[in-house]
């Protein structure tokens, strides 16, 4: 853990903002000067006048500058347009002042100088923070003001050191009172000859931290407990530095050091015993975890060949084994026995993952190339049960008997989808497909022979039955305008129909050769 110091930007901007400060204060001074040599200039050129106060008007006759003498001490003030002064600049035998008053009457900025020091202040409107900012004895100081009045912040400089001091500004028991609040220091940045240092306190002013730079010793940030017991310390060393973690008993946790180019890091339980180590060594990097009673537990390793991991069970088997060569990656999990009954391997060519039983058979598999993918379950035997595969073609899922064979088979392609249901002989049975205006449900015979049909056939719903040699015997159809029932007969010639529609029901019959010989009702050119 390493503390940082204070950016040199940050104090180029705090320093850029006094000067600000500064160059304003000048403009203000150098005005109030003009102003007073013109008003003097005018007085000469006019016959000499004795008066207690002096005043200067606008166009308008309204006050604008009064001269004046108060409790024996000259002054002048600088009036806006309701007659209130917003600029005055006092003397007395020690010192001198400027004001700038803002329109509540409240003295916002003021410069003041003496014998012995000389100083800003800036103010709030409304409460006792500010800034205030001086040269006391030779010695500039500046200090920043909560709204309390306390002092949060004090920069110091002599001939010797220099320091910054931060402080919290807890509001005062009685708002009322004029008196400071009671504050703590909570941050000292302090240096002086060959030591730079940096302490830190909590709110009840117990130390919490402390860096250090030296130039006749070693370098180091200590850090401490609210006890203000020291838990942690850094020290940079001639042997290479040295981190050491520890409790509140000072007990330690963790170390970690580098010795003759080789650094280490050591782990510490509550009862001193080393549960994990890592070093770096000339072959490699490797981290090693012991528990309780110090066997270890895991060990990761990186060696010219890749990296490797392996996890260890109480009884110090090998429990899981994750490595890297090459280009391939591979897992391997096993069980109490020492059996592989996982693996996972990815490569170039895909990726793989293997479930296997205790007795080493294969129960299922997941598996991904450059043009398809799949997953499988086998059963007990290491027999396909099913499987799902996704190509370029499109995604397909089958499932299998006890044989191996498929039953069931799901199917999506660029037409549409598709279920096939067979039977022990492999031989489709039934088939539902949908297809852009049509879904239909066939059923097969044992020799694969369209026995019946039902769907939606170009946009019209239909059932047609066929006879063993495939000839259609019985279509049923039917839309919002009509339905109808033709039968067909042995050579495939309708023989029968009826029709329903908008006219009512309709029926004719024919002969073999599918001459229409009877209308119900007639047909209007038929004799009764």
């Amino acid at each position: 853990m390493t503390a940082k110091p204070v950016p040199e930007a940050l104090v180029s901007i705090k320093l850029a903002a006094i000067e600000r400060h500064v160059r304003f204060l000048k403009w203000v001074g150098l005005a109030a000067v003009l102003v007073l040599l013109g008003a003097v200039g005018y007085l000469l050129l006019r016959p000499t006048v004795g008066a207690k106060t002096f005043a200067l008007s606008d166009e308008q006759g309204d006050l604008r500058i009064l001269f004046d003498v108060h409790e024996g001490h000259p002054r002048i003030r600088f009036l806006d347009d309701n007659g209130n002064a917003w600029v005055a600049l006092r003397a007395n035998e020690s010192n001198r002042a400027l004001e700038l008053v803002d329109a509540s009457g409240a003295t916002r900025l003021a410069l003041v100088a003496s014998e012995k020091q000389a100083g800003l202040i800036v103010s709030e409107a409304t409460a006792k923070g500010g800034v205030r900012l001086g040269v006391q004895e030779g010695m500039p100081a500046l200090a920043l003001l909560g709204s309390a009045g306390s002092i949060a912040a004090a920069l110091r400089a002599d001939d010797k050191s220099a320091s910054l001091e931060l402080t919290n500004t807890p509001a005062p028991a009685d708002e009322n009172s004029d008196a400071p609040a009671a504050s703590s220091a909570r941050a000292l940045l302090s240096a002086a000859q060959g030591v730079a240092s940096l302490a830190l306190n909590d709110g009840s002013d117990t130390r919490r931290a402390l860096l250090e730079a030296r130039t006749d010793g070693p370098s180091g940030l200590r850090v401490y407990n609210p006890t203000g017991a020291e838990c942690a310390a850094f020290a940079s060393t001639a042997d290479g530095p040295h981190l050491a973690l520890g409790t509140a008993a000072d007990k330690p946790l963790a170390a970690l050091e580098v010795k003759s180019g080789t650094p280490a890091l050591s782990l510490f339980d509550s009862a001193g015993g080393v549960r994990g180590i890592f070093t770096l060594a000339s072959d490699g990097p490797a981290l090693t975890l012991r528990d309780a009673q110090g066997a270890s537990r895991a060990s990761l390793a990186l060696a010219a060949a890749g990296p490797a991991l392996s996890l260890l069970d109480a009884g110090d088997k090998k429990r899981a084994e994750l490595a890297v060569a090459g280009g391939s990656a591979a897992l391997a999990l096993h069980d109490t026995a020492g059996n592989i009954r996982a693996n996972v391997a990815v490569s170039d060519q895909g990726a793989a993952l293997n479930i296997l039983g205790s007795d080493g058979s294969r129960r299922a598999g997941l598996g991904a190339g450059a043009d398809q993918a799949g997953l499988d379950v086998c059963d007990a035997q290491g027999r396909p049960a099913a499987a799902f595969l996704a190509t370029a073609a499109g995604p397909r899922l089958s499932l299998h008997d006890a044989k191996g064979a498929d039953r069931a088979v799901l199917a999506l392609n660029d037409k549409g989808p598709s279920i096939a249901l067979r039977d022990e002989d492999n031989r489709e049975r039934l088939a539902f497909t949908v297809t852009s205006g049509t879904a239909r449900v066939v059923f097969l015979d044992a020799a694969g022979t369209l026995r019946t049909e039902l769907g939606l056939l170009e946009q019209v719903p239909a059932l047609n039955l066929f006879e063993a040699d495939g000839l259609k015997r019985a279509s049923l159809r039917g839309t919002k305008e009509l339905a109808g029932l033709d039968i067909y007969g042995l050579k495939g010639i309708p023989q029968a129909r009826i029709l329903v529609g908008a006219e009512g029901p309709h029926m004719e019959f024919a002969d073999p050769t599918g001459n229409t010989f009877w209308y119900v009702p007639p047909r209007p050119e038929s004799k009764p």
